[in-house]
């Protein structure tokens, strides 16, 4: 499914769907990240934590899990800084 990602934080992210996503579902995420000019791939494994029903899709929080690559973390922290 493609998605918006509307927040990055260390934790997690906030992203707006167009379909619904079940609480507590388990799922493999991968999104792109640019970086003084270059970018890199994410893959982390994420945990829906909430989905609501929004005017433009569904507005869904995503709990990465503990198992986030050290290098895909510090691309994540470069974001949030």
């Amino acid at each position: 499914m493609y998605a918006i990602t509307t927040d990055v934080s260390n934790g997690g992210l906030g992203l707006m769907a167009p379909n619904p996503m079940r609480e507590g579902h388990v799922f493999a995420i991968a999104f792109d990240v640019r970086n003084d000019g270059k970018t890199k791939t994410i893959s982390i494994g994420g945990t829906v934590t909430h989905c609501v029903k929004g005017l433009k899709g569904y507005r869904t929080g995503i709990r990465m899990v503990n198992d986030v690559h050290p290098g895909s973390m510090d691309a994540i922290k470069s974001l949030v800084q």
